[in-house]
């Protein structure tokens, strides 16, 4: 008997170290459980946070956008109003073209009309001879363009800015007539 009650002694103690064992077990898992929530919980405010770090980037970088059109309108207005006070004043373009082999007069006409026209100006481009008055259109060997700004006339001339009647005077011919002038000298 005294075999069978160390036996039981025994097995009491297994029992009891497995029932210790499985309730330290038990609370090891609650506590990893518990940490694994708050990690959980703490990634999901970091995530929040993150996201609203990006809403706040996302209405400067449309803040930013929004200026900088801004800016690029002012830009160009502030652009065609030094033009526009250059031909009040009577001044030379701000770019000139300059005289080249291989670079004249249709070819700075050209140069001239995209210049203003893409500020947003009416440009005839005039065919005329400087040498003579009321010359006709085959005497023309010359070519110049006339910029219309605010209901006066300003004519340029290799982006020199003219007064005299000559250049006022002439035949208004196409961009499609000047293209093909300038394409006749590359060939």
């Amino acid at each position: 008997m005294k075999g069978t009650t160390i036996i039981s002694v025994i097995l009491g103690v297994c029992l009891l170290g497995a029932a210790g064992w499985g309730v330290f077990n038990y609370i090891s898992l609650k506590q990893t459980i518990e940490q694994q929530k708050n990690e959980i919980h703490s990634l999901s405010d970091q995530k929040a946070d993150l996201q609203d770090d990006v809403r706040i980037l996302e209405k400067r970088l449309a803040d930013m956008t929004d200026k900088y059109e801004i800016l690029q309108t002012q830009y160009s207005d502030l652009q065609k109003q030094l033009e526009a006070a250059t031909f009040r004043v009577g001044k030379d373009m701000l770019v000139k073209p300059t005289e080249a082999r291989g670079f004249d007069c249709d070819d700075s006409a050209l140069y001239m009309y995209y210049y203003f026209k893409n500020m947003g100006y009416e440009v005839p481009i005039i065919a005329g001879n400087l040498d003579l008055v009321g010359e006709s259109f085959l005497q023309c060997n010359h070519v110049w363009v006339v910029v219309i700004s605010g209901g006066d006339d300003y004519a340029y001339d290799w982006g020199h800015y003219y007064t005299d009647a000559q250049h006022y005077e002439g035949y208004v011919i196409t961009e499609t007539e000047l293209v093909s002038a300038v394409l006749e000298d590359i060939d």
